[in-house]
C-alpha cells in the first residue's frame, strides 16, 4: 500500500462519514486501510478537520478529576537542612623522621601518605604507631573516619 502525502476529496469524505463510529464499530486503523493511509495520518487529518471523537467517556479512564474551581497543589517536599560543619582541630603528630619509605614500613606503622620524597619522588608514610583495628594512627584515623553526628546525619538524608 503506497501512501500519498495528500488527501483526495473522496478520502476526506470517507473519513468524515466513518469518523463518528470510531471506537464503537470501526477502528482508525481500518479507516486508514480503506483510504490507504496510516492510523496516525487518519488521526492527524481528523484533528485538522475538527472532527470530534464521539466515543463515550464512561468506558475510558479519566485522566484528571473534574475541576471544582479551586486548584489543590501538591505539597512540596521538604528541603534538607543545611548545616555548616566546622573543621576539627587536632594537633598533628609529625611523621617519624619526615616520613617512612614504603620499604621501611612495618606492620605497626601508620599508612597515611604525608608527602613525597626527593629525589625518588616515592610516597612517604606517617610511620606513627597504628590504632588497633585500623591502618592509621589515632590522628589520621580521626581525620579520615568520623562517626556522623545528628547534624551531619540530617544533611545526608
Amino acid at each position: 500500500m503506497s501512501q500519498r502525502l495528500f488527501w483526495t476529496e473522496a478520502e476526506v469524505e470517507i473519513l468524515r462519514r466513518l469518523w463518528p463510529s470510531v471506537g464503537v464499530t470501526i477502528r482508525t486503523m481500518e479507516i486508514g486501510a480503506l483510504v490507504g493511509k496510516s492510523k496516525n495520518a487518519v488521526i492527524g487529518k481528523a484533528g485538522r478537520l475538527g472532527l470530534e471523537n464521539k466515543r463515550s467517556r464512561s468506558g475510558q479512564k479519566q485522566l484528571r478529576p473534574p475541576s471544582s474551581g479551586t486548584r489543590v497543589r501538591k505539597p512540596r517536599p521538604e528541603r534538607p537542612v543545611r548545616v555548616r560543619i566546622e573543621p576539627m582541630v587536632i594537633d598533628a603528630l609529625p611523621p617519624v623522621n619526615g616520613g617512612l619509605h614504603i620499604m621501611e614500613l612495618e606492620s605497626h606503622h601508620c599508612r597515611e601518605v604525608v608527602g613525597y620524597g626527593y629525589p625518588d619522588l616515592l610516597a612517604r608514610y606517617c610511620g606513627n604507631q597504628k590504632k588497633d583495628g585500623s591502618s592509621f594512627c589515632p590522628y589520621h584515623h580521626s581525620v579520615n573516619f568520623y562517626a556522623p553526628t545528628a547534624s551531619t546525619a540530617a544533611v545526608r538524608k
